[in-house]
């Protein structure tokens, strides 16, 4: 009887350990890799929205087609960092960011020539930042599955950078 009472009692210890546990996990994306989510995610979102705006208000046939390459590819992106968010129980945010926001005014406050200019060589610059932050991600990261996020998409970053690229030297006086 005395065993039986020694054994529930330490199953007891042991199952309400593992449920703190489970309430305040250590998490396991910091430093770096809490660095990449905190900037990828609403760089994402950002992406989306400004790209829908240029699908509808471009100008130039290749302006739209490219906003509305950005606005899919950029969805799957961060439906992507969304789960890792989720699963990781990050909590961080997903909405654009000042900046971005402030860029989707001046855009949207424009047109025509104008609007396809700003919208593109905003796109260069983002892009060049963007997949900077990648690869440093892919080469400091410790958690395997941001760094797999990383490894996923900079092919993507690098292709969306060349096509800005392309896009702006045809824009350009």
């Amino acid at each position: 009887m005395k065993n039986i009472k020694t054994i529930l009692a330490i199953a007891t210890v042991l199952i309400i350990s593992c449920k703190k546990n489970d309430d305040n996990p250590v998490p396991s994306v910091t430093g770096k890799d809490l660095q990449f989510m905190t900037k990828a995610l609403p760089g994402n979102q950002a992406e989306i929205e400004l790209g829908q705006l240029a699908s509808q208000k471009a100008a130039a046939k290749g302006v739209a087609a490219f906003g509305n390459m950005m606005a899919t590819e950029h969805s799957d992106a961060l439906n992507d960092l969304k789960s890792i968010n989720s699963n990781e129980r990050l909590s961080l945010s997903t909405t654009s960011d000042a900046k971005h926001e402030q860029v989707k005014a001046q855009l949207s406050a424009v047109s025509g020539y104008t609007f396809d200019t700003l919208y593109i060589h905003g796109q260069v610059k983002d892009h060049m930042i963007t997949q900077a932050l990648y690869q440093s991600e892919i080469d400091s990261g410790k958690n395997t599955t941001v760094r797999n996020h990383a490894v996923k998409y900079l092919p993507h970053i690098k292709m969306h950078l060349a096509k800005a690229d392309s896009l702006w030297k045809t824009l350009k006086p």
